[in-house]
């Protein structure tokens, strides 16, 4: 297993990058995974927002310090979680990817975990948790278990805003970044 250096290879991410970024890769793999699991219309997506948990006052919505993306699609296999563990993946060059989307969840997120449920080769469904690093291994704290869920899909945890990452603090203007051809209230349904 090689080693990188993973806080300089945020760093060197460039500028353009922004709050949403982070979200936009999560759920293009998301949504790239349900394309592999072919799921047809029974694919699904869904972004909890985390708030903090402070007391509202006045009724106002409550700062973003995170979000949870859950998807229904194939995951965090052997053959993905080795892609996940290799820097400047080529998987995905053909649909335009560059192969370091994770850093620039690191790039706006102190924290970012994922935990899976995949199929094996022999049909069996098991459960992959671990960390993205954020010294010299990619993957950390992996843990690969049997599982009682009935399907595969993943759930990525983004927490913990770092820098000048913020978010407008309304869904239908999260809304409205992500999907800007869109109206807000068919996504928030």
């Amino acid at each position: 297993m090689s080693k990188i250096n993973i806080s300089q290879a945020v760093r060197n991410i460039l500028p353009r990058t922004n709050s949403y970024s982070p979200l936009i890769e999560v759920i293009v793999n998301a949504i790239e995974s349900i394309e592999e699991a072919d799921r047809g219309d029974s694919g699904n997506i869904h972004i909890q927002v985390l708030r903090s948990n402070q007391s509202e006052i006045g009724g106002r919505l409550q700062k973003i310090e995170g979000f949870e993306i859950i998807d229904n699609g194939v995951r965090f296999t052997d053959v993905h979680r080795e892609a996940f563990d290799t820097l400047y993946i080529i998987q995905k060059i053909s649909k335009g990817g560059r192969g370091f989307g994770r850093f620039v969840c690191l790039k706006h997120f102190s924290s970012f975990n994922i935990e899976s449920v995949f199929q094996t080769d022999t049909d069996e469904l098991k459960s992959r948790k671990f960390s993205m690093g954020r010294d010299i291994e990619i993957i950390e704290n992996e843990k690969v278990g049997p599982t009682n869920q009935a399907d595969t899909g993943v759930t990525v945890r983004l927490h913990g805003l770092r820098g000048k990452t913020s978010f407008d603090l309304r869904l239908d203007m999260i809304a409205k970044v992500l999907v800007p051809c869109t109206t807000p209230s068919s996504i928030l349904d």
